[in-house]
């Protein structure tokens, strides 16, 4: 594998930087300031030598522990509380381990232990503030093999939840990146919050793969992965195409731990199954191809503002022109408000309909999936053997967080299906879906520990009364031992020997009966919590649900009908105006488009020529 040369000297380097500043020219004040400063950050990376890689995913779907799984470094990042929400983490090639810590307004970074790399990147679990809120960045060396080749990888908040703020973090660091790691979960499919994400993300970045982790916990993950095209297909297209990379960080653990072992085999197999080495190649692949990347991905961005200017441009041409299409899709838009503001209880009562029957399916579907859960529990204590009772409560732990994706999951089709039978309903296209995702009540977030029972303080008297059975079979044993052999040495030690073994078998099945007690009533807790907080989060989020459609549907229909009004002002405008003004705007117009569209057509020549060393990428 062939390393490229930086992209300032790379054949097409130069001719990319002039088309990019070409186009922020010929754009001038037409955009926001905002795409601008993205098409220029996309330019200053021309001349980098690193490929930056940012790794995105909500919350709980894996991301941290994969990073993890790629660098080699068991526990490197948090993997077990949330990323502070002004706070990414990012890890570049160096022989050694250290670690910065970036202060706001300091011109210099602090030296920190990796030890304290969570108190410096996450929230404190009890106060749910950031231990150093001052804090910006944090910066990592490590010296894994994958950042060998300029890699550095970027692993930040989470792009879901409640904190929306995470979000616009990612979306904003997308503008240093060249390359975006989508991680999402083979526990359920993507969220809405995921994917109007990466809507917005296809406006930023070129390439992106894909990667569904955890597939050791969820056998089904191959559906999840289906769906999740599907779902690409309807709301982000462009990504149709990007490869998945199912992925197992467990599995690779595994796989090291055997190595260590000395079970080569076990240990190739393992590290097989878990799907890393496939993504690792593809990273290697992209910083071995760093300026290729880099160049291709300034294109993207410039192009894709091209092309949305010339969209917008060449429909007020359309108008301009008087185009009798435009005035027959205006009027047949103007019935279609007129019949939805007549229709407004209707769609309203369609909400309230759908809302009411998603709150008793969920409820229903709740109640099956505790008791589900409970009998899978209570099976698994009453075969485990008693070395395996100590791992239940983290398969407690996993069967709630499983229960509560199988919930998000039908959450998120009703309130899709809601939007789609309005959206039908009323004849009006472009409702989007609204997010309103259910939320794992923090009693259920972070389950108490196992309340291991009492041990047994009674006295030496009381313990010797509980095993004179053992006694008992031990004299017996020895008494009737010196009847057939006529000695006495041999049949005592016989006796203490069965006396000892009866003792310790007693004490054994003692403390397993203990565990299994101590197990037993964990489970119960657990799931008698799960049973009283999971119905109140379910009523507050159908609450919600249905408040939050009223309201988006109400703020989306009103807009549209803002954006017409606007649309037959200015048309009416153009009907009443004199023909040579229009004239003259309609060629001033024209001549916009054609050179934008030359600009684009520039661009493409360039995209093609590169498109060989990016291999097809999206």
């Amino acid at each position: 594998m062939s390393t490229s040369p930086p992209p300032d000297r790379h054949p097409l380097g130069p001719a990319v930087a002039r088309y990019c500043a070409d186009v922020t020219e010929a754009l001038g004040e037409e955009v926001p300031e905002a795409t601008r400063t993205a098409i220029r950050a996309a330019t200053g990376r021309l001349v980098g030598d690193h490929t930056s890689v940012i790794v995105v995913g909500e919350q709980k779907r894996g991301k941290s522990s994969l990073i993890n799984a790629l660098l080699g470094a068991d526990g490197l990042m948090p993997e077990d509380v949330d990323v502070a929400t002004t706070v990414h983490v990012a890890v570049r090639h160096a022989p050694k381990l250290s670690a910065l810590a970036w202060f706001r307004d300091a011109t210099e970074p602090q030296p920190i232990k990796l030890s304290e790399l969570s108190a410096y990147a996450a929230v404190d679990p009890e106060s749910r503030r950031p231990r150093h809120p001052d804090v910006v960045a944090v910066t990592v060396d490590h010296p894994a093999d994958l950042l060998t080749g300029g890699l550095e990888l970027i692993d930040t908040p989470g792009v879901g939840g409640l904190d929306s703020g995470h979000a616009r973090l990612t979306m904003t660091a997308l503008d240093r990146a060249d390359l975006l790691v989508f991680v999402t979960s083979g526990a359920s499919e993507m969220t809405a919050s995921e994917l109007r994400f990466l809507t917005e993300a296809t406006e930023r970045i070129a390439i992106v793969l894909f990667v569904l982790a955890q597939i050791d916990k969820y056998p089904n993950w191959s559906r999840t992965l289906e769906r999740n095209r599907e779902l690409l297909a309807g709301h982000a297209p462009r990504f149709v195409t990007a490869p998945w990379f199912p992925v197992s960080s467990v599995r690779w653990w595994d796989g090291v731990e055997a190595e260590e072992r000395g079970e080569h085999d076990t240990a190739r197999e393992r590290r097989h199954d878990s799907g890393l080495p496939d993504l690792v190649a593809a990273l290697a692949d992209a910083a071995a191809r760093g300026s290729q990347v880099r160049l291709g991905n300034a294109l993207h961005v410039a192009r894709n503002e091209v092309d949305g200017v010339v969209a917008r441009s060449s429909r007020l041409l359309r108008r301009l022109s008087r185009d009798p299409g435009v005035e027959a899709e205006v009027a047949d838009l103007t019935r279609q408000l007129a019949a939805l503001e007549s229709s407004g209880a209707a769609w309203r009562t369609t909400v309230r309909t759908r809302t009411r029957e998603l709150g008793e399916r969920l409820q229903l579907g709740f109640q099956r999936s505790l008791s589900d859960l409970r009998t899978l529990l209570d099976k698994r204590i009453a075969e485990a053997e008693p070395l395996e009772l100590k791992e239940i409560p983290a398969e407690v732990e996993a069967g709630v967080r499983a229960l509560w994706a199988d919930l998000e999951t039908e959450t998120g089709k009703s309130v899709r299906g809601v939007l789609d039978e309005i959206t039908q309903g009323l004849g009006t296209p472009g409702l989007e879906t609204t997010g309103t995702d259910l939320v794992l009540p923090e009693r259920l977030r972070r389950l108490p520990a196992m309340v291991v029972g009492r041990q047994d303080n009674r006295s030496a008297i009381d313990h010797l009364e509980r095993l004179s059975g053992s006694y008992r079979t031990g004299a017996l044993t020895a008494t009737l031992l010196a009847v057939v052999t006529g000695g006495v040495a041999i049949p005592l030690m016989v006796g203490v020997l069965i006396t000892g073994e009866a003792m310790f078998n007693r004490l054994r099945r003692d403390q397993t009966t203990r565990s299994v007690t101590d197990v037993t009533r964990h489970v119960a807790r657990v799931v008698s919590d799960l049973g009283v907080e999971g119905p109140v989060e379910i009523r507050r989020v159908v609450d919600l649900v249905d408040r939050s459609l009223v309201a988006h549907v109400t703020t989306q229909l009103t807009t549209e009908r803002a954006q017409l009004r606007a649309e037959l002002t200015e048309q009416e405008q153009l009907v009443a105006a004199d023909d040579r003004r229009v004239e003259r705007r309609r060629a001033e117009l024209q001549d916009r488009v054609d050179r934008l569209t030359a600009l684009s057509g520039r661009g493409a020549e360039l995209q093609v020529r590169l498109e060989g060393d990016l291999g097809g990428a999206p």
